[in-house]
């Protein structure tokens, strides 16, 4: 269904921004915030079933939706930002993890030290900082720092797990690796304070935006860091061992699977699963995490130490999360059982006490 979708929106053009006079400006923000919506779904099924994307941000002209609520559409400052595609720029730019805080976004014009701003470019920098000035948190601004992170996860794809990555020297990809945490760290700076990435109030009006963020900025992490966690755990003997560098990003991909499994209460609560979590996509950041969390307990020579009794501690979580989802949820019970199977062969002491504890 996605993929007709997004063929269909292809069709009627909504991938390109949209210059006809004869259509509203409310007109044109319905579709972008169409097409967005689009591409973050399609993203969001990418990383989950592990298919390449069906749309390129790369091949899109259409601006991102403004970030404010459509019942503010009428309010003078979002009018400006509606009509002025200059303002509306400046100002999505200033919240994109590509532009470092501490800079102003500016045109390439502006910056020559000879160039004297224009009415016009002045007129999109006032309603630049007027939009800004009144802009609060709402899910039109979680869209964008959403979509922006889809972005890193888009590239993440395509440069470490895409046919052509197999060509690639280790080196090629480590660095790469180390570009690709360097994006997504720069996105979190970027972040608001409310949207911090903590377990979250369930009383917050925007608890499901917050968590579901939450959970992909670490699902993001994992998917760039993994590479280096494989290398470790099974290494290249005829390439001797790994780098200091790929040694922590591997062991920053442990510390994230097991970040993420924080984010979940600690007595499994299917009314906080369906109403403050992404539930239908939550299996998925489960089971990704448990894998890694795995990866790295087979690897490691001996049991009883504190880190393995963390790991196992939060590989014993997530099964018994899955148990509890298990009872509505058959692919949670087929990912219960495949956890504990493999678990039954690499630590029978841990799949026992699981098993005697579900």
């Amino acid at each position: 269904m996605c993929g007709i979708a997004i063929r269909s929106a292809q069709a009627m053009g909504i991938y390109l921004r949209d210059e006809s006079p004869s259509t509203s400006n409310l007109s044109k923000e319905a579709r972008y915030r169409l097409w967005w919506g689009l591409y973050l779904l399609n993203n969001r099924v990418s990383g989950i079933i592990g298919r390449p994307l069906g749309v390129h941000r790369a091949f899109c002209t259409t601006p991102l939706p403004v970030p404010y609520r459509e019942e503010d559409f009428g309010e003078e400052h979002v009018m400006q930002l509606l009509t002025n595609n200059e303002a509306r720029r400046i100002l999505i730019s200033s919240l994109q993890f590509q532009t470092p805080r501490n800079e102003t976004v500016e045109s390439p014009i502006a910056q020559s030290p000879i160039h004297v701003a224009s009415r016009e470019e002045k007129r999109s920098e006032q309603a630049r900082a007027t939009a800004a000035q009144s802009l609060s948190v709402n899910a039109s601004l979680y869209f964008i720092y959403a979509v922006d992170l889809a972005s890193i996860m888009e590239e993440a794809i395509g440069t470490l797990y895409s046919p052509i990555a197999a060509s690639r020297s280790w080196l090629q990809i480590e660095l790469a690796i180390s570009a690709l945490n360097e994006s997504i760290e720069r996105w979190l700076s970027r972040l608001p304070t409310s949207y911090h990435l903590t377990r979250t109030r369930t009383n917050r009006p925007d608890v499901l935006q917050h968590t579901s963020l939450t959970f992909h900025f670490y699902s993001t992490k994992l998917i760039i860091t993994q590479p280096c966690l494989h290398r470790v755990v099974y290494g290249v003997p005829e390439e001797g061992p790994p780098s200091t560098l790929c040694s922590t990003l591997a062991a920053t991909c442990v510390q994230v699977a097991g970040q993420m499994l924080d984010l979940l209460p600690s007595d499994p609560d299917t009314a906080w699963l369906y109403g403050c979590s992404p539930w239908w996509c939550v299996l998925h950041y489960i089971m990704q995490s448990v894998t890694v969390l795995m990866m790295d307990l087979v690897a490691r020579p001996e049991e009883g130490t504190p880190e393995s009794a963390g790991v196992e501690a939060m590989i014993r979580k997530a099964i018994l999360w899955l148990s509890k989802m298990a009872t509505k949820d058959p692919s949670a019970m087929r990912a219960q059982l495949l956890c504990i199977d493999i678990l039954t062969r690499h630590s029978s002491r841990l799949a026992m006490e699981i098993e005697v504890g579900i």
